[in-house]
């Protein structure tokens, strides 16, 4: 979730929303620590129940679960790139 779209449903005036906005997006600010631990929590906690229940043998976990791991080894080479290797 976009931090504007915390504030719109924490239903702030417009001046605080504003202002939650721009200390969330100011990298190193709390706020933008504690959401962006709020983030990784959020998409880990899924993926670690998903762990478990292909541990345990379940094959549609098993399944999700590479299809996750192929998405996130991806994102991270496509993270990784430098930026001449995008041009030929």
């Amino acid at each position: 979730m976009r931090s504007a779209e915390i504030a719109v449903s924490m239903k702030w005036p417009p001046e605080r929303c504003r202002a939650f906005c721009i200390i969330a997006e100011l990298p190193g600010s709390s706020l933008a620590l504690m959401l962006a631990a709020a983030r990784a929590e959020g998409i880990a906690a899924p993926q670690i129940k998903l762990q478990e229940a292909a541990t345990a043998g379940n094959i549609d976990a098993i399944k999700a679960l590479q299809k996750i791991q192929a998405r996130n080894r991806f994102n991270e080479l496509v993270n990784y790139m430098d930026d001449d290797e995008f041009t030929p």
